[in-house]
């Protein structure tokens, strides 16, 4: 297929847009798709910001979902789909930036199967992307079973509409986040047939299920020229650079390079994992989950928060000139190189782009 004929939907939240608009123009660059720019809740200046870019631009096209209240990602996705005719629903997470051509696999790809995903966080360990049938939750970063099945990230998907369609056409089948205890019986069966009994559902993860259960095909493909931050969004405006659970936090830290740091890092997840809820959950259903995946979920939450946080003042540094954060350190090399990669590419974007700090920020 004709990659030129996809439309990808990309929301913005609040105090996100003045960053995240200069990394619209690396997906234009990089790519002939179009893309559908979704403002929720975003403040008035921001609104212009959109629309302006989208106005100079006509691959981009502006449109107003909600001024004031900021809704549910899930739900958001929802309203867009109800609403969109194309063959293909696509949606793709705004602090995604692209550094060369992302599209060539896409369209042969999209042959031979119904939902390709893409948009790892550049945060992520192994772990953070496998689900085995054990673990009691699925994540949005999780990829795959220990089956081998995908099921699906939701930072850059492509649904064949009439597949998702099929799925959604199924009481209580939807895209915001669930807890099975709320879903109807039939979609419990199903999720139960398709091995996906968990606790509860990321964005997106109990569609994923019953589009299994009605032999939709996936497939994760590794674009290596999209680069995903993830949880931007999440922690814009907080201003604060690095978040420490506790003293074992600030021990591995103080260790520096080397295996101690990482055992100590590893050990401190478990503790905080095994003391702390996770987020979502009662301490009644936290109690339920394996020390292994309490350790994986506090890990996958400290990698998240702190890149997160990292690259809000990261993009401060560079439009408002403020002093560069440190890089963070998370106890994984692979993770903590690719943040220190992607920060020069976002430096090489805005120079592109002749973004200087303003005056007077």
């Amino acid at each position: 297929m004709q990659t030129a004929d996809l439309t990808f939907h990309i929301i913005f939240s609040p105090r996100t847009a003045r960053y995240l608009t200069p990394f619209i123009a690396s997906l234009l660059k990089w790519s002939d798709c179009r893309y559908r720019i979704v403002a929720n809740a975003c403040t008035p200046d921001e609104v212009e910001l959109l629309k302006q870019m989208c106005a100079r631009e006509e691959r981009l096209e502006f449109l107003m979902f909600s001024e004031t209240e900021l809704i549910e990602h899930g739900k958001t996705l929802s309203w867009l789909q109800k609403r969109c005719e194309d063959p293909y629903f696509c949606f793709m997470d705004s602090d995604i930036i692209a550094t060369g051509p992302f599209m060539d696999q896409v369209g042969e790809r999209l042959e031979d199967c119904d939902v390709l995903c893409s948009g790892a966080p550049i945060w992520h360990a192994s772990e953070d992307l496998l689900v085995p049938t054990a673990f009691k939750r699925i994540q949005g970063s999780h990829l795959e079973t220990d089956t081998g099945q995908c099921v699906a990230s939701s930072y850059y998907v492509i649904f064949d509409n009439a597949k998702l369609n099929a799925a959604l056409a199924v009481d209580g089948v939807d895209f915001p986040i669930a807890h099975f205890e709320d879903l109807p019986e039939p979609v419990q069966h199903t999720l139960r047939n398709v091995q996906l009994e968990k606790i509860d559902y990321d964005t997106c993860k109990v569609i994923v299920g019953q589009m299994i259960e009605q032999g939709a095909k996936f497939e994760y493909v590794w674009l290596d020229n999209l680069i995903h931050i993830g949880g931007f969004s999440d922690k814009a405006g907080d201003g604060l650079p690095f978040v420490y659970r506790g003293t074992a936090d600030r021990l591995a830290i103080k260790l520096g390079l080397g295996p101690l740091k990482k055992l100590t890092m590893y050990l401190a997840d478990a503790w905080y994992g095994w003391r702390m809820p996770a987020w979502g959950l009662t301490p009644e259903l936290h109690a339920q989950i394996s020390l292994r995946e309490k350790r994986i979920l506090a890990s996958r939450h400290r990698k998240r928060l702190n890149t997160a946080r990292y690259f809000n003042i990261f993009m401060r540094s560079l439009m408002d000139g403020i002093e560069a954060p440190p890089l963070p350190v998370l106890g994984h090399a692979p993770a903590e190189q690719r943040i220190a990669e992607v920060s020069e590419q976002i430096r090489a974007l805005f120079d592109e782009l002749g973004i200087k700090p303003e005056p007077g920020n």
